[in-house]
């Protein structure tokens, strides 16, 4: 199952490179990150940037114009990119234990929301 990580953030690259190298230490390997950013500068994109082009894992970076906290805006943007059958929503400065997708998926059932 194709999973999406959605992961919410604004103007915290440092956390959000925490976030980022323990998502991409998943032993889960069909899946894809998200970044929602809710108008973050230039730091987070370049944060986000340098990820992706060393990782084999798709990262997208949904963001918008920061005028005022709008997460929730931001995350349905986000969604409406993803490729995944399954998502998971985090905030951004959350680290992830390494089956942490592995996890959700083996708990997952068709139907139910947590």
């Amino acid at each position: 199952m194709k999973v999406s990580l959605i992961v919410t953030t604004y103007n915290w690259p440092e956390a959000l490179k925490l976030v980022l190298k323990s998502a991409l230490m998943q032993d889960y390997q069909n899946y894809e990150i998200i970044i929602a950013d809710d108008g973050s500068d230039e730091k987070t994109k370049r944060c986000i940037e340098g990820f992706t082009k060393l990782s084999n894992i798709v990262i997208k970076h949904a963001w918008h114009e920061d005028i005022g906290f709008r997460a929730a805006q931001i995350r349905n943007k986000a969604v409406s990119i993803s490729d995944g059958e399954y998502l998971i929503f985090l905030d951004g400065d959350c680290i992830l234990p390494h089956s942490f997708i592995t996890d959700h998926v083996h708990l997952s059932q068709p139907g139910f929301f947590v």
